[in-house]
C-alpha cells in the first residue's frame, strides 16, 4: 500500500508512540482509538495574568518565543491569538500570552503532528488536536496550530511533546473511574468518522 512520506512524524497520546511515519495508511486505522476519562469542558485552562511559574514536581523540557497560536473550534472559523513563550514541562504545554494564556495537560492532547501543507494551514506549523469531551460546546477549540518563529523549531517542539506525552501514558485507574465518553480521534464505533479523520490526515501529512 501507499506510505506516509519518511520525512513526516506523528504522535498520538492513546500509545503515546512517536515515530517517523513509513507505514501502510491502511495500518493508519488501528491507532485512532475511542478515549474514556472524565469530562471536563475544556483541556485549555487560563493562565492567571497569562502566565504561571514552573512547580518543584515538574521539569522544563523546552521553552521557545515568538511561537504564533492559530485555534480551531468545532464549528466555526479559526482565529489567531497571536504570539506568546511556549513551554513544554513534563507535565503540560505552557502558552504564556496576556490576552489568551493557557495550560494544557499532556493527557488533553490527542494527537500532534508536523504539518507543512499549506491546505491545512498558510504556513509550517505543529498541528495540536485536543480531547474534549462530549458535552463540550460547538465553538469549543479542538485544534491548535502552532508556529514557531523558524520552522528549523518544528523538530524540537515536536520532541518536547512526543517526550512529555511519554512522561504521562493514560492509566488503567484514570479509564476505569471515567463515566463520560471522550470524543475519540476515532473508534471501533465510529467507522465513518474514523474514515474521514484518517483522508484529513492522509491530505495534511502529504508533501
Amino acid at each position: 500500500g501507499a506510505c506516509w512520506p519518511i520525512a513526516h512524524r506523528y504522535a498520538q497520546n492513546q500509545s503515546h508512540l512517536c515515530k517517523h511515519i513509513a507505514v501502510p495508511r491502511i495500518a493508519a486505522s488501528n491507532r485512532w482509538k475511542k478515549q474514556e476519562m472524565a469530562s471536563f469542558a475544556s483541556p485549555l485552562q487560563p493562565l492567571s495574568n497569562g502566565a504561571t511559574s514552573i512547580a518543584a514536581d515538574e521539569e522544563l523540557l523546552y521553552t521557545l518565543e515568538d511561537v504564533r497560536i492559530t485555534a480551531a473550534p468545532q464549528e466555526g472559523d479559526s482565529t489567531p491569538w497571536g504570539a506568546g513563550r511556549l513551554r513544554v514541562t513534563s507535565r503540560r504545554v505552557l502558552w504564556e500570552q496576556p490576552a489568551h494564556g493557557f495550560e494544557l495537560l499532556a493527557k488533553r492532547v490527542g494527537l500532534h503532528a508536523v504539518t507543512r501543507d499549506a491546505q491545512t494551514f498558510p504556513e509550517p506549523c505543529l498541528y495540536v488536536q485536543l480531547l474534549l469531551s462530549d458535552a463540550a460546546a460547538d465553538d469549543a477549540v479542538s485544534e491548535l496550530f502552532l508556529v514557531p518563529p523558524d520552522a528549523a523549531a518544528l523538530e524540537p517542539l515536536f520532541d518536547a511533546l512526543s517526550r512529555t506525552a511519554e512522561l504521562n501514558p493514560d492509566s488503567d485507574d484514570e479509564s476505569d473511574e471515567s463515566d463520560g465518553g471522550m470524543l475519540g480521534i476515532a473508534g471501533e464505533d465510529d467507522e465513518p468518522d474514523a474514515e474521514a479523520m484518517l483522508r484529513r490526515f492522509d491530505a495534511m501529512l502529504a508533501d
